[in-house]
């Protein structure tokens, strides 16, 4: 009897270890976002037009391209409406990972006097090009107007 209950006692003594460790058995591995298998969902592409086309303002303002002070404000006035009706010709499109991977490169201090099309993670978005309100984009650039209203 003395032996059954050394056992019992060791057994508690166990539990209250192993009880904490088994709810990180159960938590989904590392690098699995979201755990269950979820997918990286497809990158926005107003807001991805958005977000690329603000920056690039601070990168010409952080490289001199404006004449005067007032060109950045005047290049970020002009997003909203750069970016109003986009969407991803692509076959395609970019997921929000490979958006906002092209957005982090786009901040680096050491891609600033790249364009994006030198830029390996944004050049990949669409297959081969960003999108660019100055020029009409080349073939599957992303994200581009859904009508351009005749202009």
């Amino acid at each position: 009897m003395k032996h059954a209950l050394s056992i019992l006692r060791r057994g508690r003594y166990l539990a209250l270890i192993l009880l904490p460790v088994v709810p990180l058995m159960m938590a989904p591995s590392p690098g699995e976002v979201g755990g269950c298998g979820g997918t990286d969902g497809t990158a926005n592409a107003q807001s991805y037009c958005e977000d690329v086309q603000e920056l690039e303002c601070y990168r010409q303002n952080a490289r001199g391209e404006f004449s005067d002070s007032s060109g950045l404000g005047q290049c970020l006035a002009a997003v909203p409406r750069t970016c109003q009706a986009v969407s991803w010709p692509c076959m395609t499109p970019p997921t929000v990972r490979e958006a906002r991977a092209c957005t982090d490169a786009l901040r680096q201090q050491a891609n600033l006097g790249l364009s994006r099309d030198r830029i390996p993670e944004c050049a990949s978005i669409c297959a081969d090009a960003s999108p660019s309100p100055s020029t009409p984009p080349a073939n599957d650039a992303a994200p581009t107007p859904m009508n351009d209203g005749g202009a």
